[in-house]
């Protein structure tokens, strides 16, 4: 009986002090409720909200120069230069030329998958001996042209990557000099048509940097350069009699590059 009256005392106390105000009944929370603390309102202790998580930052945007190289990288696209040495198939152009240096700039596409291609300015300059007229010699034989080229990347994926290809090509060929083909035995132009192929290999070095080096077999068609053979004019129009030498000729090159 007595601790009943106790507990309705404190109960009471602490409805008192709470009707006082929060500010009382904070400060003489201890004094109004000695006993029983569970029995008063005031002591009831505020609910902790977990923080909230902070917001994801967003992503980061590329930049319109990373995606230009991205999507350069990912097509597999280079550009190089370099030069090599060339010479003919046909004995009659060897024993009237040197031996050819040649050049060219190549643009490449798909150098990272399986199937690619390339597209070339390709020239050539070799001395010349002309066959009909000895007084004329040791002028220089030019030929300059482009070539479209299909490649099959044999392992893309390797930093090393031997490769085939196959393709067309124009070269027009003309000499330092203007010569007459009645007197020279050599036109003053020739526009061929060729179609090289062969093999090579390929070095993905690190920085993007690229290795080429190839073998070709080019042969042509509309030959009608240097004479073998005689020539007569007929109707003032110089006419061989023993046709044309082939223009058939092969090449080694390698060129340094860079691979985006």
């Amino acid at each position: 009986m007595k601790r009943q009256v106790l507990n309705l005392r404190n109960v009471l106390a602490c409805l008192v002090v709470s009707a006082a105000g929060p500010g009382t009944a904070l400060a003489d929370n201890n004094a109004a409720c000695p006993e029983e603390e569970a029995n008063c309102p005031t002591h009831a202790q505020p609910v902790q909200q977990p923080a909230p998580a902070p917001a994801p930052m967003p992503a980061e945007q590329p930049t319109e120069e990373q995606r230009v190289e991205s999507d350069l990288h990912k097509y597999g696209i280079a550009i190089s230069a370099g030069g090599g040495v060339a010479d003919w198939f046909s004995g009659g152009m060897r024993d009237l030329t040197g031996t050819s240096g040649t050049w060219d700039v190549r643009l490449y596409f798909g150098l990272r998958s399986q199937l690619g291609a390339e597209v070339a300015y390709v020239g050539r300059a070799s001395s010349l001996d002309t066959p009909f007229n000895a007084a004329i010699n040791s002028t220089t034989l030019y030929g300059n042209g482009v070539e479209v080229l299909g490649r099959l990347n044999v392992v893309p994926d390797m930093a090393v990557q031997p490769f085939v290809f196959l393709g067309v090509g124009w070269t027009r060929f003309n000499t330092t000099d203007t010569l007459v083909l009645a007197d020279t035995g050599v036109n003053d132009s020739s526009d061929t048509l060729a179609f090289p192929l062969g093999a090579g290999v390929d070095w993905k070095a690190p920085f993007g940097l690229l290795v080429d080096a190839r073998f070709a077999f080019i042969p042509t068609t509309n030959d009608d350069f240097i004479a073998n053979g005689q020539t007569v004019v007929i109707n003032n129009v110089p006419v061989v009699t023993g046709g044309f030498l082939d223009l058939d000729s092969w090449n080694f090159s390698a060129n340094v590059g860079y691979a985006f």
